[in-house]
C-alpha cells in the first residue's frame, strides 16, 4: 500500500473518507489507524476496494451539495431579476465560502444536513435581497455576498441595516447642536 500524499509504502497509516491511506508522516486529521502488516494481499485489496466506494460516495456528496447549492442560487438569481446568472468558477469558491460560514451559524443548532444547508443558503441569499440595500441589490452576486457576509448576517440578525440606525443618530445629533438644542 502506498501513501496517497507522498508515495511512500505504508505498513502503518491511516485511513479516512477524504484523505485516503497516509504514512503516519503525512496523516492529517482525524481518521482511523490501520496496521497493513497484519493483513494479506487478498484482505488489502478488499479493504482498497472499499475505501474506494467511500471515497467515491463522499465526492459524489460534495458535488450534488454544490450542484445544488449552484441550482439554488440560479433558481433565486431568475426569481428576484428576471434575469439569468452567468455562472464563473469565482461564484463556486464563493457559494463554498458562504455555505461554510451557514454551516458555522448552524451548528449550535444540532445535526448539519445537505439539505438544511441549501435551505440555509437560499433563505440568507433571500434575505439579502430583502434588506433593500442598494449597493448589494446592484452588485448581487456570491463574491459581494462572501465579502459581506458578516455586515450581512448582523443586518439580517437585528431585522435593519446596522448602517442606517448609525446615520439616524449622527444626523439626529448633528440636528440637535446645529440648532442648539444640546446633547
Amino acid at each position: 500500500m502506498r501513501c496517497v500524499k507522498c508515495g511512500a509504502n505504508v505498513v502503518e497509516g491511516y485511513f479516512s473518507q477524504s484523505q485516503g491511506f497516509n504514512c503516519v508522516r503525512c496523516w492529517q486529521g482525524n481518521s482511523q489507524r490501520i496496521d497493513l502488516s497484519s493483513y494479506t494481499h487478498d484482505e488489502l485489496l478488499e479493504i482498497i476496494s472499499t475505501a474506494k466506494e467511500l471515497l467515491k460516495k463522499s465526492s459524489s456528496k460534495k458535488i450534488n451539495l454544490r450542484s445544488g447549492i449552484k441550482a439554488k442560487f440560479l433558481e433565486v438569481y431568475e426569481k428576484l431579476f428576471g434575469v439569468n446568472y452567468y455562472w464563473t468558477g469565482k461564484d463556486a469558491k464563493s457559494t463554498v465560502s458562504i455555505v461554510n460560514k451557514i454551516k458555522t451559524k448552524l451548528a449550535a443548532n444540532g445535526q448539519i444536513t445537505d439539505e438544511s444547508l441549501i435551505s440555509g443558503f437560499e433563505a440568507f441569499i433571500t434575505k439579502t435581497y430583502m434588506l433593500n440595500d442598494s449597493w448589494l441589490t446592484q452588485n448581487f452576486s456570491p463574491s459581494v455576498i462572501d465579502s459581506q457576509f458578516n455586515q450581512i448576517y448582523l443586518k439580517i440578525k437585528n431585522g435593519k441595516s446596522t448602517k442606517s440606525t448609525v446615520t439616524e443618530s449622527f444626523r439626529e445629533r448633528v440636528a440637535r447642536q446645529a440648532y442648539g438644542q444640546g446633547n
